[in-house]
């Protein structure tokens, strides 16, 4: 009995010493807290800069549409991005059609230089970098994935250039904060300028299944465009994250619709026989097949178009499912709406769907379509410019260009509204008159290039049929064969016998003797 008074206090003591742990824990765990806190109050987000995504790797399980961005959930956003557009039909919709109607067949660069070997340069850039495949591919990342980061290489033997894309989801934090740079606030995988988040200075790439640093990336070697983000963020957003959720839901409407139809389409042929059991067995067995195992046999299946005749004591009854879901034919279309307007996409571009919309009354200047593929535009406008100085400047650098060689150039779309052309030249051409616009940029306006033009016109010129009119003689001869010499000089005898002839002569004059 003494035994187990004694176990009974070791007990009691053993659990009073693990309750006084664990409240050691919580208070070390609370001090550990509250100087986070502390600190953080007393240096506020670095010199007052908004330092976005300071949240854990861990991610918090919030929404990708919450209030507050984590690590995690951008990644998750890129990664759910990138899956939808390439097995979701309408998100691929989305960014190809604003691909096509941004791009066209690509934009024109005029440099601002006089100097012919400016332009060559830069021709020699696109055609190095097949630059008319990649800026495709580089309007598709930035809607897909919200930016785009794009890497230059600098040959040193001949300074030419070389591009490559780097994948968003490999730009990450690398694990330790040891491997950062001094001097740099890392966050997304993006060191900025302490003072100044909008300077970026490394770009941290990573791998992204163990998260181990790969390189390190100077800033000026990359071009990043982000979209859909304030400026003082590191990372842009994907285009399609606010079309996702409906996206979502309109799969699910589908499915339920294939369902639906499927279960409507369900026709079920009941015989009824009047009788008892041994009745039905016989008529049951009359309708089988050959037997195909000791346990199975198959039945007898009705023929499309077969002809039944029932006798006294049997019918047939033909059900189908007395469903009703007219009232949801209208919602399908409603959430495609709501994707159209979130994109700012007709609905027929998302749909293909012309019965409601008409493609002219869509294209005009008012339609705020149009409006939307000029200001991306705008906006794309600027990384051409960026792209066309860097290319200059390294031909410049190793010796190619002169010194002070202008590294600025004119960026112009292809029109994106079939115009009148009629209409428009004589509008043009009125202004052309009253020394409004020159006659280069009325070749820029109708997509054509001043240089190329005049070059051709010259050539044209050129040609012996321009000169002489179907090649006819120079001194063509007449209907006696006589050359044009011959005919001058009769001309003139017969000129001066006329005036002969026309003087008047004294008679006086011609009686007179000399």
């Amino acid at each position: 009995m003494f035994d187990i008074w004694r176990l009974k206090r070791k007990l009691v003591r053993e659990n009073l010493e693990f309750e006084t742990n664990q409240l050691a824990v919580a208070n070390s765990t609370l001090e550990n807290a509250l100087e986070a806190s502390r600190r953080v109050q007393e240096e506020p987000d670095h010199n007052m800069w908004f330092q976005h995504g300071q949240g854990s790797d861990i991610g918090t399980g919030t929404s990708l549409l919450s209030s507050g961005f984590s690590k995690y959930d951008h990644y998750q956003m890129l990664d759910e991005s990138w899956r939808q557009y390439h097995t979701n039909l309408f998100a691929r919709a989305v960014v190809r059609n604003l691909g096509k109607f941004i791009l066209g067949r690509g934009p024109t660069i005029k440099p601002v230089s006089k100097n012919v070997k400016v332009m060559e340069k830069w021709n020699e850039f696109v055609m190095d970098n097949a630059w008319s495949l990649r800026e495709k591919e580089l309007v598709n990342r930035v809607f897909r994935d919200g930016e785009v980061f794009l890497r230059f290489f600098v040959d040193e033997n001949n300074g030419k250039i070389k591009t490559r894309f780097i994948r968003a989801q490999t730009v990450r934090n690398p694990p330790s904060s040891s491997e950062w740079n001094k001097g740099e606030v890392v966050s997304f995988g993006v060191g900025t300028n302490p003072d100044d988040v909008e300077e970026p200075l490394t770009y941290y790439i990573c791998n992204p299944m163990d998260g181990s640093l790969k390189e390190k990336i100077d800033a000026k070697d990359v071009l990043h465009i982000k979209i859909l983000t304030d400026s003082d963020m590191k990372r842009g957003i994907s285009f399609l994250l606010i079309a996702l959720p409906m996206l979502g839901k309109y799969s699910s409407w589908l499915d339920d619709r294939v369902i639906l139809n499927k279960t409507r389409s369900a026709i079920a042929l009941i015989k009824t026989i009047e009788g008892n059991s041994g009745v039905v067995t016989n008529i049951r067995d009359n309708q089988r097949a050959e037997t195909q195992d000791f346990d199975k046999n198959k039945l007898k299946a009705f023929r499309p178009g077969t002809v039944l005749t029932a006798t006294k004591g049997i019918t047939y009854d033909m059900l189908s499912p007395k469903i009703n879901a007219a009232d949801v034919k209208d919602d399908g279309r409603s959430m495609l709406l709501a994707v159209a307007a979130g994109c700012g996409l007709p609905e027929m571009m998302l749909t293909a769907d012309y019965s409601n919309a008409n493609y002219s009354s869509s294209m005009i200047a008012q339609n705020p379509f149009v409006r939307e593929v000029e200001d991306w535009q705008d906006f794309f406008a600027y990384p051409y410019k960026l792209t066309f100085a860097r290319v200059i400047q390294a031909n410049i650098d190793f010796g190619e260009l002169p010194e002070n060689e202008e590294t600025g150039c004119e960026v112009e779309f292809p029109p994106l509204i079939t115009a009148d052309t009629l209409k428009n030249n004589k509008a043009r051409e009125i202004q052309h008159k009253n020394k409004i616009i020159s006659k280069k940029t009325w070749q820029m306006k109708e997509g054509l290039d001043p240089e190329t033009e005049e070059d051709n016109m010259g050539d044209e010129q050129d040609k012996d049929i321009y000169k002489t009119p179907f090649n006819m003689p120079t001194e063509p001869v007449n209907q006696f064969g006589a050359e044009d010499d011959e005919v001058d000089e009769e001309l003139e005898d017969d000129e001066e016998y006329d005036e002969l002839e026309d003087e008047e002569v004294d008679p006086d004059e011609e009686d007179e003797p000399e």
